[in-house]
Formats: structure tokens, C-alpha cells, sequence
């Protein structure tokens, strides 16, 4: 089965979120992943998991910097990416490979978070139902297996679901889906137990949690049917209800992407359509922390057009943070190579680096790219297989021995 996502024009871009450990979120459990389907991908030692967090996710606290690297890392050879991406930054090296047959990685804003089940999460839904699918590392290999929960849920009929799917909590999960005319009609779905709770929530495009606190980028706040301020806004899920935890920050005219680093410090981008433009901001992690006040981030970058995609990898040793972000030409519509945007953390505040700088320059243009970090503050990086319009490859960064 071709595994992809429903899809909407940029305009009224929304986002999934679902989460939960095991299947147990879902009713039917409904199958694994076959065996590759391309030739053989090779894979080097990882790094030891000392963190939890998920891409857009993370339950810990602010600090001021993080592992990775070090002699227990192994890169592979640039060879390895190459037929997909040049990896430009001196910190940064491919450390495994794995792919995934059936899961299609070429939705407008097709992408894959990080589960609390420890490996990708995708999702896919309908009018009447929501589908999981959690993607496991093997023991032995390079293929990911994969094993689908359903639960039925209740939203517009022809309604657009964003292609995010994040987890909130080991047996909570949040999914945004988007209705005609969008200026009416959205809402998220939590989803335990197999039962969904629903609230309205306009033009959600992506989202992130950080210590229990779910954020996202969009048009109103919980339990709004009017548009509103387009914001970055916080939200409290719990097993029975979804309500509104406050705006965070106020900028730009059109929502951008959502990420989430594995201090739990978080990053968001904003697209001013009217200036062409987009601008990446930071927070630190006590500043979106459940119930804080509106809070102005960090500007650290600003971009020509908008984006889809982003990643962070915490700074280690004198490598500052790295903010990974795709973006997307305004002109054109086609996928840019990956910029690095560089952060530091300084007393617990999150501090603009040096100017952003080429990070993955890809083989192809126009590629797209999804972007996570992983419960060990890793960055996988996943495409299309070359050639295939239904599976996939992801390419794990770590920090480079230094």
C-alpha cells in the first residue's frame, strides 16, 4: 500500500498530530512492512539514547547544550548520501541508512515525526477514519517495519488533513484537519484509547509539543470557528479535552513549520507573503513551557519564500545549534536546498548565531526533504527513493567526531 497524504493547496495549509506509544491509541491493528525493495543500505554505530524527544516534541526542560559526536560515531562515506544530498556542514555526518517500502515522502508538506514508539510515525486520514502508522527500527537490517492503528473520527466530508502526525504523549496523539471554506471550518482531533476527541482550531499547519505543551502554527486559537490572528499558539491536550493554553508569538501572515530540539527549546518560521518573505525565530524552553505568557522569540534568520520542513540538533562543544530548514521558492514552488541556521544557548536563553549557511545541497532539484530529530537529538532526513513514487530512504545526521 502506497502510504501518502491527502493533500491541499499552500493556502490553506494544515497539519496532523497524533500520538500514542504503542497501537493501543487505535482499534485495528492492521499489519507490518515488507521486506527492501532496492539494493543494499549500509549502516554505521549510533549514538546511545539519553534524551526523550520527538521532532516538534520534547519533555525535557532548557539547558545549555547537548551530546552527540564523539568517538562512538561512525560516518558513513559521503557516497552514501550522494545520490540524494551533499552534506555541507563540517559537524554534521551520515551515521546509518534505513528505508521504508510504502511510505511515499512526496506530499507538498509530506513528512514524518518522531514517535513516541521510538521510530517514525506517519499518518492518514478520511472523513470517517484515521490511520497510524508507526515505523520500527530493526534488530538486524535496514528496513523499517510498520504497524497501522485506525480509529474512527467525525470531520467534514472532503476535508484536507495535514500530513504531520506528532505525539503529544504515550497514549495521547492530536491530529488538525482543515474544512471549506477554511475560514470556517478545522479543528484538532486527540486521539486515546481508540476514542477521538474533537475542538475547533483554524488553519493549523504544524506543530510541536515541549514538556507537555502543545504548540502550533495557525489561524485561531482552541475552540474558535472566526479566523483570527495568524500566531504561533499554545494548547493544553489532556485524555478528555483540548483547550487553549494562549498565543505565543504574533509575526508574519502565513503559517511555517515547527521544531522542537531535544533541550526542548523550540523553533518556528512565519511567511510574510506580501514582503516574499519568511523569518525563523527561537524559544527557549522556559519561555513555552505550559501556561507562560506571549513571549517575543528570537529572530535568527530570514529567508526569501516559505517553507515546509525543519529540524534541530542542540550545540555540542564549541559546534553551536543547528536549525536544518527546507525552503520553498515563492516563485517557483520548488524546493530548495537545506539551510543551516545557527543558535547558541546562553543562561538558558537561545541566542542568534552566525549568518545561516548551505547545510544539505541536494543532488536533485527540486527534492523534498523531511526533516526529524530523534529521541537521541539526531536528525533524520528522509526522501522519495530514487526512481520510486512509493517508498522511501532515511539518512540519519549526527555531530562528527570531533
Amino acid at each position: 500500500m502506497k502510504r501518502s497524504w491527502l493533500l491541499y493547496p499552500s493556502a490553506v495549509a494544515v497539519a496532523v498530530v497524533l500520538s500514542p506509544a504503542c497501537t493501543d491509541e487505535g482499534e485495528d491493528d492492521v499489519g507490518t512492512g515488507g521486506s527492501a525493495t532496492t539494493g543494499p543500505v549500509t549502516s554505521a554505530s549510533s549514538t546511545g539514547q539519553t534524551t526523550t524527544t520527538t521532532t516538534g516534541s520534547s519533555m525535557g526542560g532548557g539547558g545549555e547544550g547537548g551530546g552527540g559526536g564523539g568517538p562512538s560515531v561512525e560516518c558513513l562515506p559521503a557516497s552514501a548520501t550522494a545520490a540524494y544530498f551533499a552534506i555541507n556542514d563540517a559537524s554534521l555526518c551520515a551515521v546509518e541508512t534505513y528505508t521504508a517500502t510504502g511510505l511515499a515522502l512526496d506530499g507538498y508538506t509530506g513528512t514524518a515525526t518522531w514517535g513516541s514508539h521510538g521510530g517514525p510515525l506517519t499518518g492518514l486520514g478520511s472523513d470517517t477514519m484515521f490511520t497510524l502508522s508507526r515505523w520500527a527500527i530493526p534488530a538486524d537490517g535496514t528496513e523499517l517495519t510498520v504497524s497501522d492503528s485506525s480509529v474512527p473520527v467525525t470531520v467534514q466530508a472532503g476535508a484536507y488533513w495535514s500530513s504531520q502526525v506528532i505525539d503529544i504523549s504515550p497514549t495521547v496523539a492530536v491530529a488538525a484537519w482543515t474544512g471549506m471554506p477554511f475560514s470556517q471550518f478545522g479543528g484538532l482531533v486527540s486521539v486515546r484509547n481508540g476514542a477521538a476527541v474533537q475542538e475547533d482550531a483554524l488553519g493549523v499547519f504544524a506543530m510541536g509539543v515541549t514538556q507537555g505543551r502543545l504548540l502550533y502554527t495557525g489561524a485561531s486559537a482552541i475552540g474558535a470557528n472566526n479566523l483570527d490572528t495568524n500566531s504561533l499558539y499554545g494548547a493544553s491536550v489532556t485524555m478528555s479535552a483540548i483547550t487553549a493554553d494562549g498565543v505565543v508569538d504574533t509575526w508574519g501572515t502565513a503559517s511555517g513549520p515547527v521544531a522542537v530540539d531535544a533541550l526542548g527549546n523550540v523553533f518556528a518560521v512565519m511567511t510574510d507573503f506580501g514582503a516574499g518573505t519568511q523569518e525563523v525565530r527561537g524559544y527557549a524552553a522556559a519561555d513555552v513551557a505550559p501556561g507562560e505568557p506571549t513571549v517575543a522569540g528570537v529572530p535568527l534568520a530570514t529567508l526569501d519564500g516559505f517553507g515546509n520542513n525543519a529540524a534541530a540538533i542542540v550545540p555540542d562543544g564549541t559546534s553551536p545549534g543547528i536549525v536544518l530548514f527546507q525552503p520553498i521558492d515563492g516563485a517557483t514552488f520548488m524546493n530548495l536546498d537545506v539551510v543551516g541556521i545557527p543558535y547558541t544557548i546562553e543562561g538558558g536563553a537561545i541566542v542568534a548565531g552566525a549568518a545561516k549557511a548551505p547545510a544539505l545541497t541536494l543532488a536533485d532539484a527540486g527534492t523534498n526533504l523531511t526533516l526529524m530529530t530523534d529521541d537521541a537529538g539526531r536528525i533524520w532526513v528522509g526522501a522519495l527513493q530514487t526512481g520510486s513514487t512509493t517508498d522511501s530512504v532515511f539518512f540519519v545526521l549526527d555531530r562528527a567526531p570531533r
